[in-house]
């Protein structure tokens, strides 16, 4: 499958190094939709619940406090360029998912309905 899609941006016969690179970068492409989709998730459970303003602090400390320091260090204080690079990406997004995922735990527990309900804690 990944030749496949591959082969619409490559040319028909590249480099293997090339195609290692290719293969790799679009891996990471395929775990950051996975990531950002969670994130997008958690953000609209959230807004269910009338809570707007933790997305955007979420977003902020998951890619400006994690997601960028980890894309610098990796891209090039590790030296691993384009992937260290989709490695701080996939940080960033799966940092903000967990965050916005703890605050909505919390603020589920402590909804009034929710704890009205026999045998919820």
């Amino acid at each position: 499958m990944p030749g496949w899609v591959l082969g619409l941006f490559l040319e028909k016969h590249p480099p293997p190094e090339v195609l290692s690179l290719a293969h790799t970068l679009l891996f990471f492409g395929i775990a950051q939709q996975y990531l950002k989709g969670a994130q997008n998730v958690c953000v609209g459970l959230l807004r269910g619940l009338g809570n707007t303003k933790s997305g955007f602090r979420a977003t902020l400390l998951g890619y400006w406090v994690i997601g960028i320091p980890v894309m610098v260090l990796c891209g090039f204080g590790l030296s691993l360029a384009g992937p260290g690079i989709w490695l701080g990406l996939c940080f960033g997004f799966g940092a903000t998912a967990v965050l916005l995922l703890r605050k909505f735990s919390r603020e589920l527990a402590s909804t009034p309905a929710l704890s009205a309900v026999p045998g919820r804690t």
